[in-house]
């Protein structure tokens, strides 16, 4: 068994550790709050291009940006972006419904099943066409908030409930020209970073990790792979830590040459200790594979792991361990929305913008009614 196998010799190194009042009413709500001085960075508002007239879209406000107890929205408004110098046309979204929800999970954790995100049933707030005046470039100016829909329902939230959904589905027909009209906001992207040098195998070729963003958020996972010019299938395990600074009472890196392992440096905290099996996949080259499911929380923080592998091999020095280059990872950088679409009214699942890029953020919004 590789743990087993590993324990002698990692126990020269591994040492304990461990890391881990009530407002006034208000008659507006913008979110985040930034955008109330500010123009975003573009990007969501490809969710009303006109190339794509047929969408479903959800998007989740955290409670803490909306309210502390409770709000009666009565209406929500978006605005053109303030990245495309183009001027916008005026135009008519027909058949455009609103629904308002709670939802138990947030942002960075929005599931990509538009059906999981709901926590109860769904209120038809708004339903028929909306007439959007024309748009032009603001320049330095912040754009008005034009795209308005005052709600037929108006929708009472209750911050213990969970946070806001907010679904819209366009069923309009397709146009004719495409135009595009896009919406102001921002996002925000999970981040893959190597750090530090790869131990040397006495009698192998070269080796790498290699990471996967894909699905780097709160319900998906950490994917670290190795790949190499390997003769045989070492057993190795895949470290991950949350510092990169210290581990108990060692200053990281720690290099391992007075353990008898030179040019091996111990980057990551070693808090959990994983598996990494390791197949053949050609006559010279090996991979393996280690997975970390992370969980699904309501309302995330900012997380910054670290991970490195180690590898059992004799006969490359005498600690009898090779130990990787590391690698960082950070996703849940504060953002109070997220959203998913689909250019399908009917999907069932969703993209975060696409299948390839993870990115969250979402539509700045300004919500109307009273925030208590």
């Amino acid at each position: 068994m590789i743990r087993s196998k590993l324990t002698r010799p990692l126990a020269a190194i591994v040492l304990v550790a461990t890391c881990v009042g009530r407002p006034l009413a208000q008659s507006t709500r913008v979110v985040p709050g930034s955008a109330a001085t500010k123009v975003g960075t573009g990007g969501p508002g490809l969710l009303f291009a006109f190339a794509h007239p047929k969408i479903r879209m959800q998007q989740v406000v955290s409670a803490p940006a909306l309210a502390k107890v409770s709000a009666k929205i009565d209406a929500i408004a978006f605005r053109r972006d303030g990245v495309n110098t183009a001027a916008y046309p005026a135009f008519t979204f027909t058949q455009l419904t609103v629904k308002l929800g709670h939802t138990r999970v947030g942002p960075w954790s929005l599931s990509t099943e538009f059906d999981k995100n709901p926590s109860g049933a769904m209120t038809v707030a708004y339903q028929g066409n909306l007439r959007v005046s024309a748009a032009p470039y603001a320049g330095p100016n912040l754009p008005p908030w034009s795209v308005a829909m005052k709600l037929t329902r108006p929708f009472v939230f209750t911050a213990s409930a969970g946070n806001l959904l907010i679904e819209l589905t366009w069923t309009g027909s397709d146009l004719k020209s495409p135009q595009y009209w896009l919406l102001d906001g921002d996002t925000r992207w999970p981040v893959t970073e190597k750090f530090g040098s790869p131990g040397p195998f006495v009698h192998q070729g070269s080796y790498q990790t290699v990471t996967d963003r894909s699905d780097l958020s709160f319900g998906g996972k950490i994917d670290l792979e190795s790949l190499g010019n390997f003769t045989q299938a070492y057993p190795a395990v895949a470290v991950f830590g949350c510092s990169r600074t210290r581990f108990g009472p060692l200053a990281l890196p720690f290099d391992l040459t007075a353990l008898g392992a030179p040019s091996n440096h111990l980057y990551v905290s070693m808090d959990l200790v994983l598996p990494h099996p390791m197949i053949k996949i050609s006559h010279v080259i090996y991979a393996g594979r280690t997975i970390l499911a992370i969980p699904q929380l309501m309302q995330p923080r900012s997380i910054e792991l670290f991970a490195q592998l180690v590898f059992l091999d004799p006969k490359s020095n005498a600690l009898g361990l090779v130990f990787s280059a590391a690698e960082r990872f950070a996703w849940g950088q504060a953002s109070d929305l997220e959203l998913i679409w689909r250019d399908d009214p009917l999907a069932k699942h969703g993209w975060r913008w696409s299948e390839n890029h993870p990115r969250t953020g979402g539509l700045y919004t300004r919500l109307s009614g009273t925030f208590n």
